[in-house]
């Protein structure tokens, strides 16, 4: 079966997923870690149970919870747009509002193989404002490689570090929140792709939200794009992968 056939399928099958909680058990039976395991951490989800509170979806393709793939667990988030210039995401608000210090926010991604992944926004730490880019810092692929995009200041930061496709990718995105003296990072795996320092990191409609899935597709990308998401976190300290 298709990743796109299970997004269709999960509309009717996440219903048996209500009775779930946050914490599952992975591939050899062990507890899922809950906030607790990480420290500074605040918000805490693994698309546990039918998609709702704490997420909006926000979409032109689709977003549904499905039972396969899944990091760990019993359920995670499959984004899926059909060309350039589209979104299939969720955004949450439940971090709060943030006008300084660090957020970190870490998930498992996977991208099948299926498809040419030119420009694929993956992650956001954002305004509480969906309607409004321009306080975003983004974690994408840019041509199969790691990049970020730091809407303040309208810049994309490439780097040569991939993203593995068919498999769960540890993403992690950190900024230092700042309109003038911010900074930012990305770790694709645990290995730092992007570190960018003394720059604007939020604008004027502060920071307020995050958001995961296929955050918007590029003019380039022309292939239909999939992305599964799974154990997001948010903390005021490195959250590393588990």
């Amino acid at each position: 079966m298709s990743w796109t056939t299970r997004v269709l399928c999960a509309l009717c099958s996440s219903l048996a997923l209500a009775g779930c909680g946050r914490i599952g058990y992975d591939a050899t039976g062990e507890p899922a870690p809950a906030c607790g395991g990480h420290v500074g951490a605040f918000f805490c989800n693994g698309f546990e149970e039918p998609l709702g509170d704490p997420w909006t979806p926000w979409d032109v393709g689709a977003v549904a919870i499905v039972t396969s793939p899944v990091y760990r667990g019993e359920g995670a988030l499959v984004a899926d747009t059909e060309g350039p210039m589209q979104n299939a995401s969720v955004y949450a608000t439940a971090i709060g509002e943030h006008t300084s210090g660090d957020l970190y926010l870490r998930a498992y991604v996977q991208l099948p193989q299926t498809y040419t992944a030119a420009s694929v926004e993956l992650m956001a730490i954002r305004s509480s404002n969906h309607t409004s880019p321009s306080d975003a810092t983004v974690l994408m692929v840019q041509n199969g490689m790691a990049a970020v995009y730091v809407a303040p200041i309208s810049a994309t930061f490439p780097s040569g570090v991939p993203v593995a496709r068919d498999a769960w990718v540890c993403a992690e995105l950190h900024i230092a929140i700042s309109s003038t003296a911010g900074a930012m990072e990305a770790w694709i795996d645990g290995t730092l792709a992007v570190s960018e320092s003394g720059l604007a990191t939020i604008g004027p409609d502060g920071i307020g939200a995050i958001a995961v899935g296929i955050l918007y597709t590029g003019p380039d990308q022309t292939d239909p794009a999939v992305v599964a998401v799974d154990e997001v976190v948010v903390s005021s300290a490195p959250i590393g992968c588990d």
